[in-house]
């Protein structure tokens, strides 16, 4: 990760626990194999997902409903160390409606708040809300 992506890091993550958000990280910097092995699912069976995902040593899918695309490029700002992912919440949740502060507004949104407010670019801006990476 660039050391201006690992400061901003820190940062939200501080902001957003100010404001009542609890961050979970859940992706950094990746290896093409990676990023490969998340490209193939929902665009591939699951066979061929699990085959990409062992060669990258990622946990394996156990069932269909799990194949549903998670990322949209091969380009991803995660291969140059540009980019990193969230979850939210003491649950960990990924609803885009979820109030979990009760602060009136969804959490994802506050967050992507935050994000832009230190000059990350927020994937809520291009469909990927958990994503956020350097302009």
């Amino acid at each position: 990760m660039v050391k201006e992506l690992e400061r901003k890091m820190q940062d939200f993550i501080l902001a957003c626990r100010k404001r009542g958000l609890t961050v979970g990280i859940t992706s950094t910097d990746r290896k093409g194999i990676e990023q490969a092995a998340l490209f193939a699912q929902g665009r591939y069976s699951l066979e061929i997902v699990n085959m990409y995902r062992k060669e990258a040593g990622m946990y394996l899918l156990k069932d269909v409903k799990e194949n549903v695309v998670v990322t949209k490029t091969m380009a991803s700002q995660h291969l140059v160390g540009r980019a990193f992912d969230i979850v939210l919440g003491q649950k960990k949740h990924y609803d885009l409606k979820v109030d979990s502060n009760h602060t009136g507004g969804p959490d994802y949104q506050e967050a992507a708040e935050i994000g832009r407010g230190l000059g990350l670019k927020p994937g809520i801006d291009f469909g990927d809300p958990p994503h956020y990476q350097l302009p």
